[in-house]
């Protein structure tokens, strides 16, 4: 490949970029890991920390006495670690776990367990010591949740199992998850982090619970407050332990083992297992099983690695910049090595119009919690942030991490590219490096045994690049059918109807290009949901209204209705992979291919229609639709939009026109159906007075009989296809001029602000050419407030200036509020003209289908029934003949 030149935007004289050849830097060689001091079963008092020390001058006794354990099988040769441990159960069924469990587990969306969790649970479960080591995004936390799920005794509301992690976030999503899993359970499971108030924690674990998650510091001062007691503690979790004992939390965790009762088990995981950790291992841990990869399989097979050269620091941004430009980025992680650089580096993007958020240690906890929903919800795209969130955060959507710096170590580098290609799935990771990074990259490639490949230039590697659909923009096979509804938990009050999904496509995002999955209808509407709020520029197909859907008999598990809403699902979902931008949007593919997409939409949608999942759906909004409509106009209306709506109204009127003698005509062909099943009936009675007629009038009952069945599936066509494809095409319909109603919001915001900021202009012109020493304002105004300033000796000239000082910075407010209203407005307008063309592309193709559909229907109906009664003349002829 030859070498590509990446350059920033040029400052005043600055060089060009030049790219420098890293592999012409010979990097020093990879320092050995020297051999730390070994470490005794009892900490001395020298080397015990300040509470253990306290509790023996109190002559308290610590109950945890682990043995010395030998260290064979753990030592680190040349990088190197063996495992002792290989057995595996390929599905949960057979791992004997509780049923609350194991229904708690599918319903989280898991179908069969990763490999980490093929093999590690069982010997969780079976009371033994485990070292599990797995890339990111493998299912490791779920891998310690079901085991301390299934270990646990609900009966006793003591805490049984510890779970330590490094970082707040990531011990507030193992708490979720567990949470989850085991929500046919009630256990009871409380986060002890950092940043809340103590005496809330201390109160929750006095009452008692069954499960702790928490941060080092905070667990270890609940139990020295008394308030965490550990003489049920069975089972002891270490989550990310090289990156707790990197924090510098190794004392803290000792003084945790030590007050442990002596039975404890102890599970420790991580993607890392450098010395630190092995020395833990062999401390604490007795003849533990050892589930662990190679260095060499660390690195995620889904994620594509580059690297960009440039060759000054203070290029990166402007490097950045044309990466942000150029490619399309669904949710992004941009990593900086300080809290500084965050700052800085958000500062710079925000001034350049480039919408991000930033998260770091020196945030206050609401904060934090704040930005990661945001961001997990998909209202913030790009997060720029510290490696406080390179280690266990789950969000599926991430398939783009840019490291603006490399890692300070070469172990935290897996941490931030595991950010994307969470379970398994595709993602890119994008490193900036500069001739001082070159040896550490050289680390980062040997350490893992990976190949960071060079950057191409951006067109070439665009396929690579487009987070959002792999395949390429708008190209590619995407063709989606829902069918087979199906009654799930019938009988209970938990009963719904399950629809399946099945998706042919060859985007390479995919795991694969045949993928079946079940949904039912809250998830399509959580699907939708999310759409709209992305994508507000977009008439984003709308679904079957739940409770509102016409010419539907019987309840909802009935099979008239639940075959009705497949057709207007399907019709959903096809006019989605017909969009060329929803079609590429990742919660679009996490939808229609996760195993985990029950974890990715914890928050689901309330039971109702969908009109109440639109973003406004007040009263009030409604109201303010009809103020809208009735008072205002936009005063410079455009042709292109006013000719759209009104084409969109008469397409509207002419569909219902036609929705409704189309009803007529199903009602006629159900009628018909029962008249011909009747007569068939009747003329099978006369077989009793004519005998001797019985042939004929068989064959010509029979005749009927399938008349009527013909009858029955052409009016379940005519009902269930098309004539809900002509209320469905009415809702979208709806949908689009929703959205040039909003186009027309943006046109009037605008417009109001241009007179409000002309407005302020002439009170300024009048005000500052005002004589020296009046008020400025004329008329019966100006002359009342001259009498009040004189009644209360105020100086006229003074408060003249004040007024003209306070109306400039107005102005200058109004100034950039109005043109990015104009910008706005601008932006809005080219994004319909394009979302009106894709409107009428996928109009026509589903109108070509459904027509082309019920043309089909009544070939195969009136080809049967010419075949029926040919049938029918013959064995009449037959008969006569005989």
């Amino acid at each position: 490949m030859p070498p590509v030149v990446t350059k920033g935007k040029k400052k005043n004289d600055a060089p060009p970029l030049l790219l420098f050849s890293p592999s012409a830097i010979t990097p020093n060689p990879q320092p050995s890991i020297l051999p730390s001091t070994p470490l005794t079963t009892r900490l001395t008092d020298t080397q015990s920390s300040p509470l253990t020390r306290t509790l023996k001058n109190k002559k308290t006794k610590p109950t945890y006495q682990p043995p010395i354990m030998a260290s064979e099988g753990l030592k680190d040769v040349e990088g190197q670690i063996e495992s002792n441990y290989d057995e595996t159960v390929d599905n949960f069924d057979s791992m004997d776990l509780k049923p609350e469990l194991l229904r708690g587990i599918y319903a989280y969306g898991f179908e069969r367990p990763s490999a980490i969790q093929q093999r590690a649970i069982l010997p969780v479960i079976n009371n033994r010591d485990v070292i599990a080591q797995a890339q990111s995004g493998t299912g490791k936390t779920a891998t310690f949740s079901i085991s301390v799920l299934q270990k646990i005794d609900l009966s006793v509301k003591q805490c049984q199992a510890l779970i330590l992690a490094p970082t707040r976030e990531l011990a507030q999503q193992i708490q979720k998850v567990v949470v989850a899993i085991g929500d046919f359970m009630n256990v009871e499971c409380h986060a002890c982090i950092g940043g809340t108030v103590v005496r809330e924690d201390m109160k929750i674990l006095q009452d008692g619970v069954h499960v702790v998650v928490g941060t080092p510091g905070r667990v270890h001062d609940m139990i020295q407050r008394r308030a965490l007691k550990t003489d049920a503690i069975k089972l002891f979790v270490l989550d990310e332990a090289d990156e707790m004992l990197s924090r510098g939390f190794t004392e803290q965790i000792y003084d945790i083992f030590q007050l442990l009762p002596q039975s404890t088990q102890v599970v420790l995981l991580s993607a890392t297992m450098p010395q630190d950790v092995l020395e833990v291992t062999t401390k604490f841990m007795r003849d533990p099983v050892r589930i662990l990869v190679k260095k060499a399989e660390l690195t995620l097979e889904g994620i594509k690695q580059f690297y960009i050269a440039v060759e000054k620091e203070e290029w990166k941004l402007d490097t950045l910049s044309d990466l942000y430009e150029t490619v399309t980025i669904t949710q992004a992680v941009i990593f900086c090595n300080t809290r500084r650089k965050v700052d800085w580096l958000t500062e710079k993007l925000t001034a350049r119009d480039f919408t991000v958020s930033a998260m770091h240690g020196d945030m206050d906890q609401n904060q934090r919690d704040m930005i990661m929903k945001e961001f997990r919800s998909g209202s913030s795209r790009v997060l720029i942030a510290t490696d406080l969130l390179a280690r266990g955060i789950d969000v599926q959507q991430v398939s783009l991490v840019i490291n603006y710096d490399l890692p300070a170590n070469r172990e935290n580098y897996i941490h931030r590219i595991g950010r994307g290609g969470r379970f398994g799935r595709k993602g890119v990771a994008i490193n900036f490096v500069t001739a001082d990074d070159v040896r550490m990259m050289r680390e980062i490639e040997q350490f893992y045994s990976t190949q960071i490949e060079e950057m191409p230039m951006f067109e070439r590697c665009r396929p690579y690049l487009n987070a959002l659909d792999l395949a390429g923009v708008g190209k590619g096979v995407l063709e989606t059918t829902v069918s087979s509804p199906q009654t799930e938990s019938n009988g209970t009050k938990d009963a719904y109807v399950s629809y399946l999904v099945t998706t042919e496509t060859d985007f390479p995002v995919f795991q694969k290009p045949h993928v079946e999955v079940r949904r039912r209808f809250t998830d399509f509407v959580y699907l939708w949901t999310v759409l709209s709020k992305e994508y507000v520029a977009v008439a984003v197909p709308p679904l079957p209204d739940k409770h509102n859907m016409a010419y539907v008999r019987g309840d909802r598990f009935g099979a008239e209705f639940t075959q009705r809403r497949a057709h207007s699902l399907h019709r959903f979902l096809k006019r989605i992979s017909l969009h060329p931008v929803l079609r590429r949007a990742t919660t679009l593919t996490i939808f229609l291919e996760s195993p985990d997409w029950n974890s990715h939409m914890r928050h689901r949608p309330t039971r109702g229609s969908t009109s109440s999942q639109t973003e406004s759906g007040g009263v009030f909004d409604s109201l303010s639709d009809t103020f809208l409509n009735a008072f205002s106009k936009v005063h410079k209306p455009d042709r292109r939009f006013t000719d759209t709506r009104d084409r969109a109204d008469k397409l509207d009127e002419d569909l219902s026109h036609i929705e409704r003698i189309v009803a007529r005509v199903v009602r006629k062909e159900a009628d018909l159906e029962t008249d011909y099943a009747d007569l068939s009936k009747e003329f099978q009675k006369i077989v009793e007075l004519e005998p001797e007629l019985e042939p004929s009038i068989t064959s010509f009952s029979t005749g009927i009989r399938k008349t009527s069945e013909g009858l029955k599936t052409l009016k379940e066509h005519t009902d269930q296809d098309y004539l809900s494809s002509l209320r469905d095409m009415g809702n979208y319909i709806v949908s689009l001029k929703q959205l040039l109603k909003t186009r027309d919001q943006k046109q009037l915001d605008y417009e109001g602000l241009t007179d409000y900021l002309s407005r302020a202009q002439m009170e300024w012109d009048q005000i500052s050419n005002a004589p020296v020493g009046s008020t400025g304002l004329g008329g019966p105004a100006g002359f009342l407030r001259s009498k009040l300033e004189d009644a209360r000796g105020v100086d006229h000239e003074a408060s003249r200036q004040e007024r003209v000082t306070k109306l400039g910075h107005r102005i200058d407010a109004l100034v950039r509020e109005v043109e990015d209203a104009r910008k706005l407005a601008q932006c809005f307008d080219d994004e319909v003209v394009t979302e009106v063309a894709n409107f009428e592309r996928i109009k026509c193709v589903e109108m070509r289908d459904t027509l082309g559909g019920l043309a089909k229907a009544n070939v195969e109906f009136y080809k049967g029934i010419a075949n029926t009664w040919e049938q029918v003349l013959k064995e009449l002829g037959e008969e006569e003949e005989a």
